[in-house]
This record gives C-alpha cells, sequence and structure tokens, in this order.
C-alpha cells in the first residue's frame, strides 16, 4: 500500500525534512503486509508515480529497517537497500539524503542499459538460497 501524505510533484520539493518525516512516517504507520520471508509497512511515496512504476522515490519500513527505493522512468531500481535501524535514524538519513542527490538528476530520465550481462557463467556449485526450500515445503502441502 503506498502513503501519499509527503507526496511531492517536483523532485526539488524533496528536502532532508522530508525523508526524515518519511523515515518516521514509515514506522509510525505499523505492520500493513506479511510475507513468508519478512513484514512491511506502508510505501511511503516522497515522487513518482505507481501505475506504472516510474521515477519512485519512496521509503518503507522493511522488517524493521528504513528501506530506501529509486526508480528511473522505466522502473528501473537506481537504487534500493536499507540500513539497519539500530545505526541511529540520523546516520541513516544523511546516507539517504546523499543517495538520493546523488541520483536525482536520473530519476525522471530513462538511464540507459550498461549490459544485459548475458554472458555470465553460473557456476556449477551454484547454490539455491533458502526460500527455494520454503516454496517446496509449501508445494508439499
Amino acid at each position: 500500500m503506498y502513503n501519499n501524505e509527503l507526496h511531492k510533484t517536483n523532485l526539488n520539493d524533496i528536502t532532508k525534512k522530508t525523508f526524515r518525516q518519511a523515515i518516521f512516517l514509515c514506522y509510525k504507520g505499523g505492520i500493513t503486509s506479511i510475507a513468508p520471508l519478512g513484514f512491511s509497512g506502508d510505501e511511503i511515496l516522497l515522487f513518482g508515480s505507481t501505475q506504472p512504476r516510474k521515477s519512485i522515490v519512496s521509503i518503507r519500513n522493511y522488517c524493521g529497517n528504513a528501506e530506501l527505493l529509486i526508480t528511473d522512468t522505466e522502473g528501473k531500481f537506481l537504487f534500493y537497500g536499507r540500513y539497519c535501524i539500530d545505526l541511529g535514524i540520523e546516520n541513516i538519513l544523511n546516507q539517504y539524503w546523499k543517495i538520493f542527490n546523488l541520483v536525482k538528476e536520473k530519476i525522471e530520465t530513462k538511464v540507459i542499459k550498461a549490459s544485459d550481462f548475458k554472458n555470465i557463467k553460473i557456476s556449477d556449485n551454484c547454490a539455491l538460497t533458502i526460500g527455494f526450500d520454503m516454496l517446496r515445503e509449501y508445494q508439499k502441502k
């Protein structure tokens, strides 16, 4: 679910204060979604469109940590990540503000793909994640 309370129509209207408010708001809203690998709250949409997903700047509570998503006009992830909330809100705020300013000029553009990575070899001993074990167990029921 999306929370548009802090949504801006101009990237220049997003301030460090806006980011601080979004971090607090993502926790205030509580948990709104539970999945096999975690839980999350509403996505605090600071900028962009969700249908289709394009030029997004959003923050959400994912498994207790503030998670930042920034996409280009095609919905391609320019940044997706989170910091442990135990590092402190000020530290997270400062890092997210730096990241936002680093990619800000690309948010309203189509970022050209550098590679399709078609020539990457998958190693012979490539492991599957625990998620596949969970799916297998679920299928048995």
